[in-house]
């Protein structure tokens, strides 16, 4: 979902704490304990460029004042009828770009490093950050279109949250110091024209699909995501011993099947639960409803298995590295989270995630039909010459 994202962003892009974690059922048989990784909280300090993601550390020099003046703030560098990327705008996204890879390696980028083909880290991240301001060129255009503005409650939103963070900031020039260092915006009405197109596509798209998704039907998710693989499943898990103990697990895992065989009732899944919640030596906290995954997200015999079921069927008996199953399949519910999501820290549900992946769709969309033209200054731009 890169184009929300790249309106989420705010002005310009910073380093920000990410988290990755296993999946006690996942295809490559480890263990379900997290993995953190942390990029620290470095944030750009402007030209001498000095942060805290770590003890000592000092960013490289890049003048990013020199940078900023190699154009006037409102010089057009890509239009579109009305609507236009200034170099003010394209300026934070590259200045957040860039402060990542100098982040992330320590070093000013090699401009001319070769990434694929002929296209260079100069080129590649100058797309990007075209990109990425394109897409609030293209809100702008799209949402205007649908009669969607922004409200008098938006607009005090705004302003409230200007005041609090001047009080937070020790006044609005220490505001506007900490944009310029942090996010390389260099205005107060950049950063407002920023925030009021973010908070257009959080109107678009409320009104359109619903704040998590809620106003789309369940066919039109189930015909989004039918491409996705998703499959939904609860199951009884009995471990297999660790070295040198008895093994028991297999017959028991066996007596239970019995009983599922045995069983002549009107409500198979109650009763399936009823004996999941007796038998399995699964942690049912976390998934109280079942797994909602893809194919990889899970030992290629429980996938498999599952893959092979009519929804309402349980399995036989499948055995994985972990121990035996019986796994019931479940149809899918759009209101849960995705397991590899969910163990990346991500607790968006699938629902929302397919609104999500509309919306980005729709605002694709309104790119591909404005007629962009990009000016000299841009096609001519090279930033080992700007970035310096």
């Amino acid at each position: 979902m890169f184009a929300l994202a790249a309106l989420l962003a705010g002005c310009g892009a910073k380093p920000a704490d990410e988290s990755s974690g296993g999946n006690p059922y996942d295809s490559n048989g480890e263990s379900g304990d997290a993995a953190e990784t942390a990029t620290g909280d470095y944030e750009g300090e402007g030209p001498d460029a000095e942060g805290d993601a770590g003890s000592g550390y000092t960013a490289p020099s890049i003048d990013y004042d020199a940078a900023f003046s190699a154009f006037a703030p409102d010089a057009v560098m890509i239009s579109a009828g009305d609507y236009s990327v200034t170099w003010a705008l394209l300026f934070a996204f590259l200045y957040g770009n860039i402060n990542d890879i100098v982040y992330n390696t320590g070093a000013v980028p090699k401009w001319s490093d070769v990434l694929y083909e002929d296209m260079t880290l100069a080129d590649a991240l100058l797309q990007y950050s075209v990109d990425n301001a394109v897409f609030y060129m293209a809100v702008e255009y799209g949402v205007a279109q649908s009669g969607i503005s922004l409200t008098e409650e938006d607009y005090e939103i705004m302003d409230q949250d200007l005041e609090g963070a001047f009080d937070a900031y020790g006044g609005k020039e220490a505001f506007l110091d900490m944009l310029w260092k942090s996010n390389g915006c260099h205005s107060l009405e950049l950063y407002k024209y920023l925030i009021s197109i973010a908070m257009l596509a959080n109107n678009f798209f409320g009104e359109t699909y619903g704040d998590t998704g809620s106003l789309l039907a369940d066919e039109d998710i189930e015909e989004y995501v039918s491409s996705d693989g998703y499959m939904m499943a609860k199951h009884i898990l009995r471990l297999k011993p660790e070295e040198g103990e008895e093994d028991t697990a297999q017959q028991e895992i066996e007596d239970i099947y019995n009983n599922l065989e045995q069983y002549t009732g009107d409500d198979l899944e109650a009763y399936f639960c009823e004996l999941m919640v007796e038998h399995t030596e699964d942690d049912l906290g976390t998934f109280p409803n079942g797994y909602l995954f893809q194919y990889s997200d899970m030992v290629p015999e429980f996938s498999e298995a599952c893959r092979n079921l009519e929804i309402g069927a349980y399995s036989g008996i499948v055995e994985s590295v972990y121990g035996y199953h019986i796994i019931y399949r479940l149809p899918l519910d759009y209101n849960e989270i995705p397991l590899a999501n969910f163990f990346q820290g991500d607790y968006t549900p699938l629902r929302q995630i397919a609104a999500l992946g509309m919306f980005d769709s729709v605002m694709s969309g309104w790119v591909q039909s404005m007629d962009i033209v990009n000016s000299a200054d841009l096609d001519n731009m090279d930033l080992s010459a700007i970035f310096k």
